[in-house]
């Protein structure tokens, strides 16, 4: 379920190109993002696959992830998703970040 995911939507449009725009920036911006939290510590960068979107796709889900392998850090997964609503033909661009991956979570919730 959805309760320990932060999301944030971007944009609402009858367009599928402005909302298809707007989903190819947010995962050029956070792919190669890098987070470092101290001096000490040394920068986590997220990296991905941007899925190409179509406008007659239900969503498209692109995720970004930072590494595993690293001492003292989980795995956090920030996901770009544009999701069409079949009755209205509005697109909705959206970021989701959490401790889990975004498609378990629409699985989970009934997508």
């Amino acid at each position: 379920t959805s309760e320990n995911l932060y999301t944030a939507v971007y944009s609402t449009t009858s367009n599928f190109d402005a909302a298809n725009t707007k989903y190819a920036q947010l995962c050029d911006e956070i792919n190669g993002l890098s987070i470092k939290g101290n001096s000490n510590s040394s920068a986590l960068v997220f990296k991905g696959e941007k899925l190409e979107a179509k406008a007659k796709n239900e969503y498209t889900i692109s995720t970004f992830t930072t590494p595993t392998n690293k001492k003292d850090y989980n795995a956090f997964y920030v996901s770009v998703l544009l999701l069409k609503d079949n009755e209205t033909n509005i697109y909705k661009v959206a970021l989701i970040c959490g401790p889990k991956f975004i498609a378990e979570v629409l699985e989970d919730d009934g997508y």
